[in-house]
């Protein structure tokens, strides 16, 4: 009887796990300065040519300290696509209000994500993601990493895939 029960244990890991990968297919966060983001600073982010074509929901992760100085961080995103060329431009407010506080190695900081746009792929087709802050200020001190998660669209991810 234990024995069923951990072997089912362990099946229904391996089911959620799978199904993770393929809820997200990417996931990846950017070191930003230690000096500060500047606004001549670009992020770069390149989606795997391997996405199957489909619907997909691409969110916008940001972590920070709590010296933070802003509510917010306005944003240009420009997602620049192959096989058909294309460049969409978005301008977009990112809060930081409704974060999470983390702690790592006796580092307090703080992380959000939030949605950014749907997007449709076809397979084969390349898809870079390029972010840079538009605040007044040259140098947004406090930034830590910035990323880009991007998600199969059509359902909702279960909890287990949220992680």
């Amino acid at each position: 009887m234990r024995k069923t029960c951990v072997l089912t244990i362990a099946a229904a890991l391996l089911v959620i796990g799978c199904q993770r990968e393929r809820a997200i297919p990417y996931h990846h966060y950017v070191t930003v300065s230690e000096d500060g983001w500047r606004a001549s600073d670009t992020l770069r982010f390149s989606l795997p040519e391997t996405l199957p074509t489909g619907e997909y929901q691409l969110d916008l992760g940001m972590r920070f300290r709590p010296s933070f100085p802003y509510r917010g961080l306005w944003l240009i995103a420009e997602t620049h696509l192959s096989n058909p060329t294309a460049v969409l431009c978005d301008t977009l407010f990112f809060s930081m209000e409704d974060s999470t506080a983390l702690h790592h190695q006796g580092v307090t900081f703080r992380q959000t994500l939030q949605p950014y746009r749907k997007l449709h792929l076809q397979e084969g087709q390349t898809a870079q993601i390029r972010l840079r802050h538009h605040m007044t200020r040259e140098v947004i001190p406090a930034i830590t990493d910035v990323g880009v998660r991007v998600s199969k669209s059509g359902r909702p991810l279960s909890f287990f895939e949220q992680l």
